[in-house]
């Protein structure tokens, strides 16, 4: 009868430990994204990139012994709203790390929500300088930040647009902030005369600069800001008989540039930290995988996520070799990455002690004239110092 009971007891155990061990290796990871609102396509673009990226790592996954969960939230765009999905996230312990945002406002708040708990944020597309400045060393990003765009947009119009004049335009985001600050100091450096700085936060301020564009007599207006505020300013430009050169930042780098400026859009340049698909020499897989998932071709915004959730998750596997994986070997796995240029989609993956690339890929777009589309000017790389 004691041998009975023991071995039931020794059973019991056993199959606690097991059960308890499971349960340590069902795991989550995340995407946080705008899935509504204005900025809804490049959110989607994160959250499907991120999901080839999660679809292709699930057999290694299992190999590991590890059962993950991806889930995606919305933000929306808005800080407030990416702090309650990140306090959601920090509540529920079986989530070890997150893609996203795509806002540098957003990721801002969202990394010190989750610095808390020391889960790793991996934004593809949050440019912001201030954003690897913190105190916390969470955050990670596999795009050069704003200042590269700035010195590339800079040397671009001083050496070869060669303008006597630039009328600088803000939407007053942390994103369009960063640029536009670190653009008129570049260009001020290379004597390139600003004859305006000014920072729009409601749509009808937009309506207003037609005429100060037009008497300013700028050869150029540089705009920092989203493409749902950048495409009808320009359209505006246009409507009002503005011909000025427009040029901006990466976040024009959208399908929703040329659907909300229409013809307007024609000969607009850009500089981007995501470029088109095609710039990458690896991309036939993704594309492959992409295409066959969501019946459409990726963006440069999605290579990016996609390479971003494969950080994560070879992360989570070397994790995995030590142990259950915590949110703490996460992290200190995320912080070791090193994909070279044949592993990652858009080169080579490193980070520095703030979790800057390494090095990063930089591309010089223009709209094309007849067909609105795209088409690559220069590529450059940025070193992360």
């Amino acid at each position: 009868m004691f041998h009975s009971r023991a071995r039931v007891i020794l059973g019991l155990s056993l199959l606690a430990a097991l059960s308890s061990a499971s349960a340590q290796r069902a795991v989550k990871v995340a995407t946080i994204s705008p899935l509504t609102g204005s900025l809804a396509a490049l959110g989607q673009d994160i959250k499907q990139g991120a999901e080839v990226a999660f679809r292709m790592h699930s057999a290694a996954l299992r190999a590991a012994g590890l059962n993950v969960t991806l889930q995606s939230f919305d933000d929306n765009g808005n800080a407030t709203r990416g702090v309650n999905v990140a306090q959601q996230i920090l509540s529920d312990s079986s989530f070890l790390g997150v893609v996203g945002p795509l806002n540098s406002g957003v990721s801002l708040r969202v990394s010190e929500v989750l610095s808390k708990g020391n889960i790793a944020v991996i934004s593809p597309t949050s440019t912001s300088d201030t954003l690897t400045e913190q105190k916390w060393n969470n955050f990670f990003r596999v795009v050069a930040p704003d200042r590269a765009q700035a010195d590339a947009a800079s040397a671009y119009i001083a050496d070869v647009l060669k303008p006597k004049s630039v009328f600088v335009v803000t939407d007053n985001t942390t994103y369009g902030n960063s640029l536009t600050q670190q653009l008129q100091g570049n260009l001020k450096d290379k004597n390139v005369r600003v004859v305006a700085y000014v920072g729009v936060s409601e749509d009808a301020g937009y309506k207003a600069l037609v005429n100060r564009v037009k008497e300013s007599g700028a050869e150029l207006v540089f705009f920092g800001g989203t493409p749902d505020k950048g495409g009808p300013f320009l359209k505006l430009l246009r409507d009002g008989g503005v011909t000025t050169r427009f040029m901006g930042g990466d976040a024009l780098d959208s399908e929703v540039l040329t659907r909300t400026a229409g013809a307007a859009a024609r000969d607009t340049l850009f500089t981007t930290v995501f470029g088109p698909v095609s710039a990458f020499a690896n991309r036939s897989t993704f594309v492959n995988a992409y295409e066959a998932a969501f019946k459409k071709a990726p963006s440069g915004i999605a290579a990016f996520s996609f390479d971003a959730m494969n950080v994560l998750l070879d992360s989570l596997e070397r994790a995995a070799k030590n142990g259950a994986p915590t949110r703490e070997s996460v992290l200190a796995a995320v912080r070791t990455t090193n994909f070279d240029a044949s592993t990652a989609l858009t080169g080579r993956i490193a980070f520095t002690k703030t979790g800057e690339r390494s090095n990063s890929p930089l591309f010089l777009i223009r709209v094309s004239d007849t067909t609105l589309t795209s088409r690559v000017e220069r590529v450059l790389r940025y070193t992360a110092r």
